[in-house]
């Protein structure tokens, strides 16, 4: 998988606006408060959001615990956004 093909593009856009999604529903607090309050990196939170930046699993997973939820629930939001047909690999 190259770095910017369309599927890599489709499922950082699609991170992203769960992340967002996710922060505005739960937290109601913007991007610059919700990083800071739970001592994530802004930069990086709204470069996620705006589908700019690919992240780490462990990011996910501190976003995921400062919304609440397991990181397994946040998996789940994403594959439901996706959709069951989304695939990485190519057959």
């Amino acid at each position: 998988m190259q770095l910017g093909d369309e599927k890599n593009l489709q499922f950082i856009k699609v991170v992203g606006n769960l992340v967002k999604k996710l922060r505005e529903e739960k937290t109601g607090s913007s991007c610059q408060k919700f990083a800071y309050e739970y001592d994530l990196k802004q930069c990086n939170l709204s470069r996620i959001e705006n589908g700019k930046h690919n992240t780490s699993l462990y990011f996910i997973w501190g976003i995921s615990e400062a919304l609440g939820m397991k990181c397994s629930e946040f998996v789940k939001c994403l594959e439901d956004e996706l959709g069951d047909d989304f695939t990485l690999i190519d057959k």
